[in-house]
């Protein structure tokens, strides 16, 4: 596995983390207990190609240019300064202003499939059983979700990219289009 500060192995997560963290299902979305301290997703991303967060429509609104780096009036997005809401404690954020994709990670939903991001270190140091716990309760979420919105959070990442930070759970939330940068 590349080490690097994207794709850490286990050990390094290891030592960052000697004592595991919860990871559960709790009211609507997953409470990484490794989020807080990691801050890998939200943190500073290193590059100027922004990842893309869709807000579901009853989250748009103006407030948002405030909260969050916007695409578009339905899309925010991290870049090379990372997350606008982030603070020291974590995000500023009550959960209902998070965009979904906050509240489903380490689960990504990538064309209308769920994957696990690779670099998270709930991923790296969960069992198997727990992961596949998560996936399907956050499925069972999304499934409860009306379909555009699930089309509206869904995002596309080239073939190569999801090989390399991705993890396939196997799930699908609906029948996606592949990504033509693949």
């Amino acid at each position: 596995m590349e080490k690097s500060v994207f794709l850490r192995n286990r050990a390094e997560w290891e030592k960052i983390f000697p004592l595991k963290r919860n990871v559960n299902w709790t009211g609507g979305k997953i409470e990484n207990g490794y989020c807080a301290d990691c801050r890998l997703c939200c943190g500073p991303q290193g590059d100027d190609d922004p990842f893309p967060m869709a807000l579901l429509d009853e989250q748009t609104g103006p407030a948002n240019a405030l909260d969050f780096f916007m695409m578009d009036s339905h899309t925010a997005c991290l870049g090379r300064d990372g997350c606008k809401s982030l603070g020291p404690a974590g995000c500023k954020l009550e959960q209902s202003r998070r965009p979904p994709a906050c509240g489903l990670f380490p689960v990504v939903l990538i064309d209308g499939r769920l994957y696990f991001y690779k670099a998270c270190p709930a991923v790296t140091l969960a069992s198997s059983q727990e992961l596949e716990a998560l996936a399907l309760k956050a499925l069972k979420y999304l499934k409860n979700l009306p379909e555009k919105d699930c089309r509206r959070i869904s995002i596309s990442i080239p073939a190569d990219e999801i090989a390399k930070k991705y993890i396939d759970t196997g799930l699908e939330v609906f029948v996606g289009i592949k990504s033509l940068r693949g």
